[in-house]
């Protein structure tokens, strides 16, 4: 679930409208999908109201065991 408003996700350092990512897609920009579905499932709050976001540490390479057998 990510967090959004009417029209609009919320990334972890700005919003980006829904229109924006659609347009990617679009005919024009992705001919080889012409005439085919597209189908997008996009979970996401649409509230304007927004609660206080608090910073999380994220893993880095040194936290994370790599195993490439």
């Amino acid at each position: 679930m990510a967090h959004g408003a009417r029209g609009r996700i919320t990334s972890c350092d700005k919003d980006v409208e829904l229109k924006k990512i659609l347009e990617i897609f679009n005919n024009r920009n992705c001919p080889t999908l012409r005439d085919k579905p597209r189908l997008f499932f996009i979970q996401a709050c649409q509230i304007e109201k927004r609660d206080k976001v608090e910073p999380q540490r994220t893993a880095s390479d040194e936290d994370i065991y790599w195993n490439c057998d």
